[in-house]
């Protein structure tokens, strides 16, 4: 996070707070100018632009809990709902009557069940495909033109977390030879 300054030398990481039970531990403040600051000088940078005293993430765990897979009060085992470290991807020829699969993408803290759901861009809302709930999906006439994604949600005993492919570019008509 840090880069070269005017010295020539990176900046060293500092803390510049005490810690706050059940915050995320991780600073970013590179020699306290960079991109922390509790009060920047108005029309600096730093006032006009990301600042990340200001994010929304700079919270205790307790109120952010799926960011950080914290949130548990004192005394009780943390919350790990699953969490993607990277997202499903769609594989296959994107055409009426070609099978189309989606990876689940991976995840940490033990998903023990996955669900699937296909969507189709319609205008600009994205809209479930009536019992398009597998892994596989094999496009049709409704949705030559459109882009298609999936949903792929996690479950594990603390709770689900879902996320999405990238969309496919549109649904060629050419059917696929069977």
């Amino acid at each position: 996070m840090c880069y070269a300054e005017n010295e020539g030398a990176a900046s060293q990481l500092r803390t510049d707070c005490a810690s706050v039970e059940g915050a995320i531990t991780v600073s970013f403040d590179c020699g306290r100018d960079d991109y922390f600051s509790p009060a920047p000088a108005p029309g600096s940078y730093l006032a006009t632009h990301w600042n990340t005293y200001d994010s929304v993430f700079m919270a205790p765990c307790a109120t952010i809990a799926p960011a950080c897979s914290g949130g548990a009060g004192a005394g009780e085992d943390p919350v790990t709902v699953p969490s993607p470290t990277t997202d499903p991807a769609i594989i296959g020829a994107v055409r009426r009557g070609a099978t189309l699969k989606t990876t689940k993408g991976a995840w940490i803290n033990r998903p023990t069940r996955f669900t699937y759901r296909w969507q189709r861009l319609t205008g600009s809302t994205w809209r479930a495909i009536p019992r398009a709930d597998r892994r596989r999906y094999r496009p049709t006439d409704r949705d030559v033109g459109r882009r298609l994604r999936v949903v792929v949600a996690a479950t594990n005993e603390d709770g689900t977390t879902a996320t999405t492919s990238e969309p496919t570019a549109r649904v060629s008509s050419r059917r696929h030879p069977q």
